[in-house]
This record gives structure tokens, sequence and C-alpha cells, in this order.
């Protein structure tokens, strides 16, 4: 049974989606050294009250010099990490 359909449209070609295949919430963790606390961060969306089978995490690392990437890789395969040149906040939450 598909719970949720929706028409995504890009320029002239639309598609059905089966929105029940999406993650039903997206966490976005930017950081920037921040090694010391993003296991907390990680923790925390995981420790939610919803259930966290349909949850992606994505964290975004604005060119970290600590250890983040270190911890991060600890969730290999439970998250998406992205890592950037140092641009700033802003830039690491788009």
């Amino acid at each position: 049974m598909k719970v949720f359909n929706n028409i995504i449209s890009a320029g002239d070609q639309e598609r059905l989606v089966n929105l029940s295949n999406l993650p039903l919430v997206s966490a976005i963790i930017p950081a920037y050294n921040s090694g010391p606390f993003i296991r907390d961060a990680i923790e925390s969306v995981f420790n939610q009250t919803h259930s966290c089978e349909r949850t992606e995490i994505i964290g975004m690392d604005d060119g970290s010099t600590d250890d983040t990437f270190d911890v991060v890789k600890e969730y290999r395969g439970k998250i998406v990490y992205v890592r950037q040149d140092n641009k700033g906040t802003a830039s690491a939450r788009d």
C-alpha cells in the first residue's frame, strides 16, 4: 500500500514519487571544529521519541581542522556526511 504519492515536476519531466520511501525527518547539523560536540548533536537526533527508521541526519562539515571527522566516522552508514572548504555557517546550512 502506498501511503503518500506526489508528482514532482522538473522542467518538462514529471515523475511520480512514493513519498513513503523518503525520510520523514531530515536533521541538518552544520559543523565547524565541532569535535567535542558533534557526537551529542547526532545522538540527540537518534534519541528523539519518534521512530528513527525514517530519519536522516546530514552532517555538513564546513572545513573543520579538529577531530570532527574522526568522531563522525563512527556513524558511517547511519548518517550522510558532507565536507566542504570553509565558507561560513550559512554556506554549510545551504
